[in-house]
């Protein structure tokens, strides 16, 4: 499994056997914009927790004006809201993305497509959702073992 740079990881948890907590606040919980620091607030649409249980949120303004977008977007993920948040509870697969401080989730059988990929920024605290979209289309995530 993945551990992300300068970031100590505690023992392996056992994630498949306990039921996933996600939260879909639907409310307007807001954090200031760039994390801690900021002035603007970002409402917060819904948070879970990594295997390794760090809090992860997505914001309203990323899941529609990013996520759903329908001209750049993947607005085929409107339903799956809940098995995005799933993901990063009960990956199948993790590995690093390209940029630093970023890494993607997959989870197999949810979502629009045979896998469903999201991808967190640990950069801030609260992590954040920065994208995910249905992955596959006859492809498995490099690296990937059943």
């Amino acid at each position: 499994m993945f551990t992300r740079p300068g970031r100590a990881r505690g023992p392996k948890t056992e994630v498949a056997s306990r039921p996933c907590q996600v939260s879909l606040t639907g409310r307007a919980a807001t954090l200031p914009e760039g994390g801690s620091s900021g002035s603007s607030e970002r409402p917060i649409l819904g948070d879970a927790r990594t295997p390794d249980g760090t809090r992860v949120v997505l914001f309203q303004d990323t899941w529609l004006l990013h996520i759903l977008n329908p001209a750049s977007g993947h607005a085929e993920l409107e339903p799956h809201l809940a098995s995005v948040l799933q993901v990063l509870e009960l990956p199948d697969h993790r590995e690093p993305e390209r940029w630093p401080e970023r890494e993607r989730y997959f989870k197999r059988g949810v979502g629009p497509t045979e896998w469903l990929m999201v991808v967190v920024d640990f950069e801030d605290e609260p992590a954040r959702i920065v994208t995910a979209f249905g992955y596959g289309h006859g492809r498995t995530p490099e690296g990937w073992k059943p």
